[in-house]
């Protein structure tokens, strides 16, 4: 059922990812932003599962602590990664 959509929805994200990726002229995307956004799809899905579903609403302060923490770090660390190939 919902794995099932799960997968749909990410195929699709990954085919409009990858002609993103191949389009030439003017409506090219900046290397750089079709890597953000492709990273950012993890963020979006590690929020959802925090927010949405609740998966860790029973963990201890620190396991939360470390969620924030890895959050921030994969969020700083892809747009960082897309600066600097967008230099």
């Amino acid at each position: 059922g919902q794995g099932m959509l799960g997968g749909v929805l990410w195929y699709g994200g990954l085919i409009a990812i990858l002609i993103a990726g191949r389009v030439e002229g003017h409506a090219q995307v900046a290397p750089a932003l079709s890597y953000g956004l492709s990273q950012g799809s993890i963020v979006i899905a590690a929020l959802c599962g925090l927010i949405i579903w609740k998966e860790f609403a029973d963990a201890d302060a620190k396991v939360k602590t470390y969620l924030g923490l890895m959050l921030f770090l994969l969020v700083v660390g892809t747009g960082l990664v897309s600066y600097a190939t967008a230099s």
